[in-house]
C-alpha cells in the first residue's frame, strides 16, 4: 500500500502503524507545523535485511522518529533530514545500490551519483542495525 500526501499541513504526527510493504510519501508542497514528526509505530521490532519494512519518502526535510520500530526513511532528494535526533547526510551513508546495475549488489558508498539517500533500522537477535545508504535510480536525478 502506498499513500501519498500533497499539499498538506502537519500539525501533529504523521504516524506509519504498518508492520510491512507500506509506503508513505511526503510531497515537497506539504509542511510541518508545531514540531510534527514522522513516526514509525508498528510493533515490530526484530527483522533481516530482506524485510518488507515499512517505509517513509521524503520530498522536503523532516524529523524521523524509529523509537527501537522497524522502518525506512529516504529523502528523494539531495537534503538532510533527521532520524531519532541524527542527522542523515547523503555525505555519511556507508552503502550504494545502483538500480540501473542491479547485479552489483549492495556496495560500499564512495561518493557515486545518486538519486535517494536515507537509514532503514531494525533488530537482528535484539541487536540494533542501522543501515545507512544511497541509492541511483535512473530517471530520479
Amino acid at each position: 500500500m502506498q499513500q501519498a500526501f500533497d499539499n498538506c499541513i502537519f500539525n501533529a504526527d504523521v504516524i506509519n502503524e504498518a508492520t510491512e510493504a507500506t509506503r508513505i510519501v511526503i510531497l515537497e508542497t506539504c509542511r510541518f507545523n508545531n514540531g510534527a514528526r514522522c513516526v514509525f509505530r508498528s510493533g515490530i521490532k526484530e527483522a533481516g535485511i530482506e524485510y518488507s519494512n515499512p517505509k517513509i519518502f521524503l520530498y522536503l526535510p523532516a524529523e524521523v522518529i524509529f523509537d527501537g520500530n522497524v522502518g525506512t526513511a529516504m529523502a528523494l532528494g539531495h537534503f538532510d533530514f533527521t532520524a531519532d535526533g541524527v542527522v542523515i547526510k547523503e555525505s555519511d551513508a556507508e552503502n550504494f545500490i545502483d538500480d540501473e546495475h542491479p547485479e552489483q549488489g549492495i556496495v560500499p558508498y564512495t561518493g557515486q551519483k545518486s538519486s535517494v539517500h536515507g537509514i532503514a533500522k531494525w533488530q537482528e537477535n535484539g541487536k540494533q542495525v542501522e543501515f545507512t545508504l544511497c541509492e541511483y535510480t535512473p530517471g530520479m536525478d
